[in-house]
């Protein structure tokens, strides 16, 4: 039984060019699958092949057409065209002490002049965006606030509502001078003492209520309402801790405190000349005998007298 081929063959409808042209255009298109066949199987086996260039367009020819021919002029390449992370040595293992730092200097080391300056333009502006919207945030009304903070502490607060039995008791001043404290766990202990937390009061939805949180989001904060910082290592250890906007109870007016003791009492003296004379708790009272004037001391009258004496 003849194929299709051979059938619109000998019905005249193609040309035996037309049949010996689709017939090698199949052949090499089933070569082409079983090279890609044979590439993918060799790729499982022997691993990833390391081939930056990206895939082969056969459109532009065989790359053995597209080489330089200055390349032959040169010489070996050596190391020209290996990536620079190739190229330096090996580097310390991640776990050694300062690993993380050294690699992290590495890699903005070999970062791209253009992108790190667009990195560090982008990191400025950013700042700016924040530091503007805190000064907005400072100026705006009390709801403003209180909505604003009250989402940062309740997106990043530390410290868990469902504590363990290890827990302990974090003690913090309040604003009125009363201790507070907080129930957390000994690594959030450990965040508030060493400065990488912080103790902040938040307008809650049931009043004011109290919570730890980052550093930097204690900062932001502490920008926007300076009275809410409760407690902070290096800082409310040092300098006390602002007052809260809300007034206190009123105080007691001057004119009923107690009066300072007097240190001198006014009035004229017995002569009536119109001077102040200093009181002293030692001299003695009005009505006391004044000690003689000559007393203690021996006078010619007590002497004894020789016979002939004239007193």
């Amino acid at each position: 039984m003849l194929d299709l081929k051979a059938k619109l063959l000998a019905a005249g409808v193609v040309t035996a060019e037309q049949v010996q042209k689709v017939e090698a255009d199949e052949a090499a298109r089933k070569q082409r699958a079983k090279e890609r066949r044979e590439a993918d199987e060799r790729r499982r086996v022997e691993g990833p092949r390391d081939d930056r260039r990206g895939p082969r367009d056969d459109r532009r020819g065989p790359r053995d057409d597209r080489r330089d021919p200055r390349d032959d002029q040169r010489g070996p390449r050596e190391d020209r065209g290996r990536p620079r992370a190739e190229r330096r040595p090996a580097q310390e293992p991640t776990g050694a002490p300062g690993g993380e730092r050294r690699d992290a200097r590495r890699e903005r080391h070999d970062e791209d002049p253009d992108e790190k300056r667009a990195r560090r333009e982008h990191e400025w502006n950013e700042a700016q965006r924040w530091r503007k919207r805190l000064d907005q945030l400072k100026a705006a009304g009390k709801s403003e606030q209180y909505a604003a903070i009250r989402g940062w502490v309740m997106k990043d607060r530390v410290d868990d509502k469902h504590i363990t039995e290890a827990a302990v008791r974090f003690h913090f001043a309040r604003a009125d001078g009363t201790v507070g404290h907080l129930t957390v766990e000994p690594d959030v202990q450990q965040r508030l003492t060493d400065s990488s937390a912080a103790v902040v009061a938040f307008m809650g939805y049931n009043g004011l209520e109290h919570a730890v949180i980052p550093r930097d989001v204690a900062d932001d904060v502490r920008a926007v309402r300076p009275e809410w910082l409760r407690h902070l290592a290096g800082i409310t250890d040092i300098e006390p801790p602002a007052a809260d906007a809300t007034p206190a109870a009123d105080a007691t007016p001057a004119a009923d405190a107690a009066p300072a003791p007097l240190a001198a009492e006014a009035g004229p003296p017995d002569g009536g000349d119109g001077e102040t004379v200093p009181r002293r708790d030692d001299a003695p009272a009005a009505d006391d005998d004044p000690p003689p004037r000559d007393a203690g001391r021996a006078t010619d009258e007590d002497a004894p007298r020789a016979p002939g004496d004239v007193a």
